[in-house]
């Protein structure tokens, strides 16, 4: 499916015909449609994978994942990553997107510093280096604001 996930889709999608009650094949039909950018039918594929594992931490992992791709920057979106980064500590980066985006910037950095205490290296630089940035774009914009 790596090299060429179009194939590997096809035949997930008959997969899901055959049993539909399979996590593992909405699973990986949701990672598929997230590696072709296809954010919303990896929404679909994760929304019956969530229906089909309500106790694991992939399934919010990947809906959360692909509605933040999609810019839906929800509660339904925050409350899916809140329930994989035990798991999957990049879900605190994914979370602090959203967050950032609804403009709880104070929020937002607060996950980052949370996934840089995790011990997990590979998103380390780039989260400490948003971080960074999120603290110096705060403090410029406290400049605007009236005394």
């Amino acid at each position: 499916m790596l090299a060429k996930p179009e194939s590997g889709i096809a035949q997930l999608e008959e997969a899901t015909k055959i049993d539909p009650h399979q996590p593992t094949v909405f699973s990986n039909l949701a990672v598929g449609y997230a590696m072709m950018h296809k954010f919303d039918a990896s929404e679909n594929a994760a929304r019956a994978l969530v229906n089909l594992d309500r106790a694991g931490a992939r399934p919010p992992m990947l809906l959360g994942f692909a509605l933040m791709k999609q810019r839906k920057f929800t509660k339904e979106a925050l409350q899916c990553l809140a329930r994989a980064h035990d798991e999957y500590p990049v879900a605190y980066l994914f979370a602090a997107r959203v967050l950032e985006a609804q403009g709880n910037l104070e929020r937002a950095k607060s996950e980052v510093q949370t996934y840089l205490t995790t011990g997990e290296q590979e998103f380390r630089a780039r989260a400490a280096r948003w971080l960074e940035l999120m603290s110096h774009s705060q403090q410029n914009t406290a400049g605007l604001l009236p005394q």
